[in-house]
């Protein structure tokens, strides 16, 4: 009897474990994306158009959640975040990128100072980005589902209408969103750059701790800088921020196939639609905010050309400094 009932608890035991594995295994995964920007901000648009694109695909195979607004980590913390195995996927700033792989600070270097979007993009679509993409890959134990998305053509704006040339920057604090390249390029030309992340940028422009800021018309705009004084721009391309989709690749094996390829094919819609209405988003910005008052400053070729030559001359200390490669420098024409 004593035995009898010792075998039936047994049984009832290997049952419940069987079931509890098999539940643990067939559990819908949950794929958790961080994201700085506002609600409003292109970044943020795509990456909520992916999860109700992916959510509607996979037809209830994963839960996709997406927190913006920093509400889970800021810009300069997320790729770490990934790594630690917090989240499962990200869509940091390529200027964040450059502390864990250091060729994809390439992209900010003088070569690519007021340079049209397509010398870039070339480059990403070739065998540059494709090193790029492994490098990444390898480094952050991750997975790319696909095409970087696009922010825009990067500009000096100011919360001072007397700034009307790139050589009137002497002595101004100047705000970056991170990377080396960004504020060593500010520095050469006058300026002492500053990396203040998203969250504590409002605050450091209301109290005038800093005179303006790289960013983008859109950023302005929809986070409505001009009404915490920002009133003009130096118009000169510093370079054009993109966006690098990563996913954790603890994560990413544990999909099958079917599932994975609903993720590529997510996000490859989401990225065509993206780069169009970045672009249409940054004209929209920049007009909304000239009917508000903001003053647009374009640099002559001259003044362009002389600024980009006397940064080349620092492109080798720069690009050793942040430990570029030099086969990758070399891709550079």
């Amino acid at each position: 009897m004593f035995s009898l009932l010792k075998f039936n608890f047994l049984i009832f035991y290997i049952i419940l474990f069987t079931f509890i594995a098999t539940s643990a295994f067939c559990a819908v995964p949950t794929m958790r994306i961080s994201v700085e920007n506002l609600d409003s901000h292109i970044q943020s648009k795509a990456v909520r158009m992916f999860a109700e694109k992916l959510q509607e695909s996979a037809d209830g195979e994963i839960n996709v959640e997406v927190y913006t607004s920093a509400k889970l980590y800021q810009g300069k913390d997320v790729i770490g975040a990934l790594v630690r195995g917090n989240i499962e996927m990200a869509v940091p700033g390529s200027w964040h990128m450059s502390k864990y792989v250091p060729d994809v600070s390439l992209l900010l270097l003088p070569a690519f100072y007021c340079r049209d979007k397509s010398y870039s993009e070339k480059l990403l679509n070739g065998e540059l980005g494709k090193k790029l993409n492994r490098s990444i890959e390898n480094k952050l134990n991750a997975y790319i589902p696909g095409s970087w998305i696009d922010l825009g053509y990067a500009h000096l704006f100011f919360n001072k209408n007397n700034i009307k040339s790139i050589n009137g920057l002497q002595g101004l604090n100047i705000r970056v969103a991170g990377g080396y390249a960004n504020e060593q390029r500010n520095r050469l030309i006058g300026a002492e750059a500053i990396t203040i992340a998203w969250p504590d940028l409002k605050t450091k422009l209301s109290q005038g701790q800093i005179d303006g800021l790289l960013t983008s018309y859109m950023t302005i705009d929809t986070a409505e800088l001009d009404k915490l004084g920002v009133s003009s721009v130096i118009e000169d391309k510093q370079y054009f921020p993109r966006y690098i989709p990563i996913i954790r690749a603890s994560f990413w094996k544990r999909l099958d196939s079917t599932l994975q390829e609903k993720i590529r094919k997510a996000w490859s819609e989401v990225a065509k639609w993206q780069r169009d209405e970045a672009e249409a988003m940054q004209q929209a910005s920049k007009k909304a905010l000239i009917s508000r008052g903001i003053e647009v400053v374009i640099p002559n070729q001259k003044q362009i050309q002389e600024t980009r030559e006397m940064l080349l001359k620092h492109q080798s200390e720069i690009s050793s400094r942040l430990g570029i490669s030099s086969e990758m420098i070399e891709m550079v024409h």
